[in-house]
């Protein structure tokens, strides 16, 4: 009988253990700097950041572009297939992050100055701990960095701004992957714009953006049906 009981205990315990395994497999499937599948670096700042463009597997490669406050690329990229824009006879205006009581016109105050989860392209196509950076983040991007212009990143053939890390040494690429308006390709190889996730609060069909080239790397706003890349950022 005790002999019977210890045997069940022993089968308990091996099924316990080995359930235990399973489930620390489960909550170490990505690698270290990785998650969801995704890799991302450390460079010292309040956020981690992606190494690759949402729909790229490296950092060399373009990824899908993207109007703000759209999820998926297209073929054209204009006011007139804008998620987000109303076209009537005798007026254009933005239907969401805008003044809801503005009738007609760009509009001028927006009700959420940052994208709605829905809205985030990093967060519909890379899961929910991913999202697009924030105005404040992309300034803190610019300003924590050294940033050179790459004209052959590491043998690629690939343009682009590596900015390295003021805090740690770390580094990231940005590929001048240009931007799309119409069915257009315009300034790929010589350009690099990458969407934030933030508003610009006085003209409705705008929003910001990192703006970059071989002489200059800052940020602006612009309209918003404007397809541009979107890296990524997580939460530390």
């Amino acid at each position: 009988m005790l002999k019977g009981f210890k045997k069940v205990l022993f089968m308990l315990f091996l099924l316990l253990t080995c359930w235990g395994v399973c489930l620390g497999a489960d909550r170490t499937s990505d690698k270290p700097n990785q998650l969801n599948g995704h890799e991302y670096v450390d460079l010292g700042l309040s956020v981690k950041w992606a190494t690759c463009n949402v729909g790229a597997s490296t950092p060399t490669e373009y990824g899908d572009y993207f109007a703000w406050g759209e999820t998926e690329p297209k073929d054209d990229y204009s006011w007139e297939t804008y998620k987000w824009c109303k076209i009537g006879t005798d007026y254009v205006s933005m239907s969401k992050y805008t003044d809801p009581y503005k009738e007609w016109g760009w509009g001028w105050l927006v009700a959420n100055a940052e994208l709605l989860s829905t809205d985030d392209a990093a967060t519909v196509n890379w899961g929910e701990t991913w999202r697009m950076p924030t105005w404040e983040e992309l300034r803190e991007l610019l300003d924590g960095c050294d940033w050179v212009w790459q004209t052959d990143y590491m043998g690629t053939g690939v343009a682009g701004r590596m900015g390295i890390s003021k805090i740690n040494g770390n580094s990231i690429f940005f590929p001048a992957a240009g931007y799309r308006e119409d069915s257009d390709f315009a300034y790929v190889g010589e350009y690099g714009g990458y969407w934030s996730s933030t508003h610009y609060s006085v003209l409705a069909n705008t929003a910001y953006y990192l703006l970059f080239n071989d002489d200059y790397i800052y940020w602006r706003n612009y309209n918003r049906y404007v397809g541009r890349s979107v890296r990524a950022v997580v939460a530390k």
